[in-house]
């Protein structure tokens, strides 16, 4: 199946997602799936509880109608798990062999802060597959000339390089590797991981630069490329206030798990599949 997994709240910052994931969908030729989750409150009557789940399965109609004729490959649908965020999509991406997990962070509605702080973390960590934030305010008109890559010593560092790649394929960006250094005896072994980055990239017909080194700081380089997300800093800081969309991929630290809590998962009726 291998569609693209969209988490949102109905905020601005969820739409926009959506709409980059349109991009991204059309670009690996594959669907969408749309997920927004219900959360058990102890403070709501079920009642209210099966209002909300009505408007929420009314919005993501809307939304699957508005943005299906805009994919050209695949379909779009959308689904309504129970549990806690993270796991539910963590899960459904595992299911579906998403290529990437696409959210808005920051986002804050009348429905949910879903995707704030420590969330959007955990989906991260959680994910079996990179995972694009894009923080709330991005303008999505501006074309994604610039991707920047931050490398550090340590071997999780390069995990990044593949969805970077993938990123670049997909907006035709020139990346920029950022090299992170912490400490001068630091910089021979730097060297040589940024020159088996730079390797990679010619290998694979991206064009690249290596913006040379700094000492590593929280947010290395957002404000030198606005114009394309840094790949692979799973930040809560950094994630919360970046100015442009990040691909972060943990595989290699949080590998996936063999038996997830299941979530319980209200589908879409097939009269809202594509045609």
């Amino acid at each position: 199946m291998k569609s693209v997994i969209v988490g949102t709240d109905f905020s601005k910052g969820s739409y926009v997602a959506l709409e980059i994931a349109v991009d991204i969908a059309n670009q690996l030729k594959t669907g969408i799936r749309l997920l927004w989750v219900k959360k058990e409150k102890k403070l709501l009557s079920g009642e209210q509880m099966e209002m909300t789940e009505h408007l929420a399965e009314e919005k993501l109609q809307q939304l699957c109608e508005e943005h299906r004729p805009n994919l050209r490959h695949g379909t779009i649908e959308y689904a309504i798990p129970s549990g806690k965020v993270a796991s539910c999509i963590a899960d459904e991406a595992h299911k579906e062999d998403a290529p990437m997990i696409v959210i808005g962070t920051n986002g804050a509605s009348g429905f949910e802060k879903y995707w704030m702080g420590s969330t959007a973390v955990r989906i991260v960590q959680e994910a079996p597959c990179p995972t694009l934030t894009i923080r709330e305010g991005f303008n999505f008109h501006k074309k994604l000339d610039n991707i920047v890559v931050p490398i550090r010593i340590n071997a999780n560092s390069r995990q990044k390089v593949a969805p970077a790649a993938q990123m670049a394929r997909i907006f035709g960006s020139h990346v920029h590797i950022l090299g992170l250094i912490e400490t001068a005896q630091d910089a021979l072994s730097l060297r040589t991981y940024l020159k088996q980055v730079e390797d990679f990239f010619n290998k694979e017909g991206i064009p690249c630069s290596k913006c040379g080194r700094c000492k590593h700081q929280r947010r290395p380089c957002g404000h030198q490329h606005r114009t394309g997300p840094p790949a692979g800093t799973p930040l809560p800081r950094h994630q919360r206030t970046a100015d442009c969309p990040q691909v972060a991929n943990t595989r290699a630290l949080h590998p996936p798990r063999g038996h997830r809590r299941h979530c319980t998962i209200k589908q879409q009726s097939e009269s809202h599949e594509l045609r």
